[in-house]
């Protein structure tokens, strides 16, 4: 009996190690983290949530006239859906280990350098985690609203999406103020 157990016990092992060996050797090249941070703030969040935030808007002409944008057919909500769920996904991109911070110089003083950030990010872990996390949650917020078709959950989740992004930036992006 007591052999059968041991027997087991090291099937299982087995078992285990080779599976951790093959997920490990098929998923880690399918990730790139050298596409950078930077990237994926300008051409993934960046004009997903501007997608998010310009879908109720109050436009006001020279004449005086109120035009009100808000979503109203399939296609609208469904633009809006894809934006949501993209933003949320892009949360765990920036999450990936080794992801390269940015591939060029900052384009401003009161911006920090890349290795400067790299450096923040290393400090403070926990508080990078902390603002993906809270952009993805307001961000399902906003997918509820979307499900929902709530114009009103829109702007009101909007508006957490952008205090998630504003709290990340003003640590890891902008410079404090002298």
């Amino acid at each position: 009996m007591r052999t059968t157990i041991t027997n087991v016990f090291a099937i299982l092992a087995l078992a285990v190690l080779t599976a951790g060996t093959a997920c490990a050797a098929t998923a880690d090249p399918a990730f790139d983290p050298d596409y950078s941070i930077r990237s994926l703030m300008n051409t993934l969040i960046q004009p997903n949530a501007d997608t998010l935030w310009r879908a109720v808007r109050y436009v006001v002409s020279e004449d005086g006239v109120q035009e009100d944008i808000e979503p109203t057919t399939d296609a609208d909500w469904e633009q809006l859906r894809r934006s949501a769920v993209d933003l949320m996904a892009a949360g765990n991109a920036l999450l990936l280990p080794g992801r390269v911070v940015a591939t060029t110089p900052a384009d401003a003083a009161y911006k920090y350098e890349p290795d400067e950030i790299r450096e923040l990010l290393a400090a403070s872990p926990g508080n990078w985690r902390f603002y993906i996390q809270q952009l993805q949650t307001t961000t399902q917020a906003t997918l509820e609203a979307i499900e929902n078709r709530s114009v009103d959950g829109l702007v009101d989740t909007g508006a957490s999406i952008n205090s998630a992004c504003q709290g990340c930036h003003a640590e890891y992006w902008y410079r404090p103020p002298r």
